[in-house]
Formats: C-alpha cells, sequence, structure tokens
C-alpha cells in the first residue's frame, strides 16, 4: 500500500485556484487528475509500505498531526515542471520541521527510507498534471499572473493511500483538524 501525507490548504484557497483553473483546464481538454484530491501541500513524497503495518502507520500520522498547531505559509509563484504546472510555497520553517520530523520518524519506526527527493523537498501545492508539455505550457502563460504572494493558515493535514501509486488510485482515508494551542497569540 501506498501513503501520501499532506498539510490541507484551506476552502477558500482551493476554490481560488479551481475557479481560475479548471474552466481553462477544461477548454483545453487538459488533464485535471491534480483536482481529484483536495487542494494539498505534500510533506513528503509518496511512500510504499507492506499492508500489515498500514494500521500502525495511520495510527501514527494521526498522533503525529494532532499534536501540531496551526501555521501560516505563503504562496509564492505559479511555477511549470515540465508535465507538471504547480503553486509554489516560499520555504518556510513549519513545513520543513514537519518533513524531516515525518520522514526520520517512519524510517526509525517502520523502516520507510526517504526518497531521493525528500533530500531537496520543494513544498508546492499541483495545479496541474498532464503527459503533454505543451498544454501545460499553454496553461502556465495563462494563470502565471493571477496569483500575487499570499498569506495562508494551515489548520488540516491529510493521510491517503493506493493499492498502486498510480495516479488516478489515491483516496484521502483520514482528515486531521487542529486547534491552536492556549498559548498561540491571536
Amino acid at each position: 500500500m501506498y501513503f501520501w501525507i499532506a498539510a490541507l490548504l484551506p476552502e477558500s484557497s482551493e476554490k481560488h485556484i479551481r475557479d481560475v483553473c479548471l474552466p481553462l483546464i477544461r477548454a483545453e481538454d487538459i488533464s485535471n487528475t491534480a483536482f481529484l484530491l483536495t487542494q494539498h501541500i505534500s510533506l513528503k513524497i509518496s511512500f510504499w509500505a507492506d499492508d500489515k503495518d498500514a494500521q500502525a502507520i495511520k495510527e501514527y500520522l494521526t498522533f503525529f498531526f494532532q499534536r501540531q498547531t496551526p501555521f501560516k505559509i505563503i504562496t509564492d509563484k505559479v511555477e511549470s515542471q515540465g508535465e507538471i504546472l504547480w503553486l509554489k510555497i516560499k520555504d518556510n520553517p513549519q513545513l520543513e520541521r514537519l518533513h524531516e520530523e515525518l520522514t526520520e520518524g517512519l524510517e526509525n519506526s517502520f523502516k520507510i527510507l526517504p526518497h531521493k527527493f525528500d533530500h531537496s523537498f520543494i513544498y508546492h501545492t499541483t495545479i496541474a498534471i498532464d503527459k503533454r508539455k505543451e498544454k501545460i505550457a499553454w496553461l502556465f502563460n495563462q494563470v502565471k499572473d493571477k496569483w500575487q504572494e499570499k498569506e495562508v493558515l494551515i489548520s488540516s493535514f491529510v493521510i491517503g493511500t493506493s493499492p498502486d501509486g498510480e495516479i488516478n488510485t489515491w483516496k484521502e482515508v483520514r482528515k486531521i483538524s487542529v486547534a491552536p494551542s492556549s498559548t498561540d497569540e491571536n
């Protein structure tokens, strides 16, 4: 079984991304598989784990996310990466800490080794994935000026699974919302 773990963007951010992009994606017959899941920022490269460990991993991740508190990120700019179009997230110490703790914790607890991309992780939310690079380049040119830096509050996380890691097979199996700690200032 494959796992995917992420921070969820607020509904207002998801709505903005989809309101801007979905009509263009549909008009140009670009794959909309990126929108099959809730708009998110992956916190680690998806990983395979033995089915016998699946429940323990879900419990480990749930406990991990329940201990977090909301934090702010800043969306940056739209970038085209070949077959992928994404909205980059500015470097952020909270995202970096989550990534490092998850990568280290999963390796120590379940022997899940870091993926090579875990060593130079780029935080982003995917807008479109299509094997036709010219379609992604076209979409990039349509939307690149539609975003400005924006501060966004992250207060939910998601755990997803897939039997084989293929794009259309992922499903969200658990969402975890967190509340501000009593020591957080408003």
